[in-house]
């Protein structure tokens, strides 16, 4: 509702899903790669997005648009976790310790972040969230 209709605009937003297109035809070329060599039982994929398109109240922004991103991640087809999504406050920093818990791997004591494992892994959403708050900051 905030982007102006002109032929320019309209050409950006094409081929910003044009992108997107391409993305997930690569994606599916990976996961399908896996599954053919058997390396889908064993192999985590992490897929995580930058913020958004350069589109005004977008990337750069402190606005939702700017601040969120996409977090996807496909365990090995061995490991039994039934498919969620998980909308709780999650910054950047937390992906380590959350990963490193899920494979069962000890967090060091020096990595920053908090683990978003135990609520992920648990069967109950409602008292999901790890975090209450996450700070952010524009710093140009």
């Amino acid at each position: 509702d905030y982007l102006p209709d002109t032929p320019e605009v309209r050409q950006d937003v094409a081929e910003f899903y044009g992108s997107i297109a391409t993305a997930d035809e690569a994606v599916g070329r990976l996961l399908d790669t896996l599954a053919d060599t058997g390396l889908d039982a064993s192999t985590w994929v992490v897929f995580v997005t930058d913020h958004g398109p350069a589109f005004p109240r977008a990337k750069s922004t402190l606005y939702d648009a700017g601040t969120g991103i996409a977090l996807i991640i496909r365990p090995p087809t061995r490991r039994a976790m039934a498919p969620r999504v998980y909308d709780e406050l999650f910054s950047g920093v937390d992906l380590v310790p959350t990963l490193l818990d899920l494979l069962r791997l000890e967090v060091p004591a020096d990595v920053e972040g908090v683990s978003h494992a135990p609520a992920l892994l648990a069967p109950d959403t409602e008292n999901a969230a790890v975090r209450d708050h996450v700070y952010t900051a524009k710093t140009y």
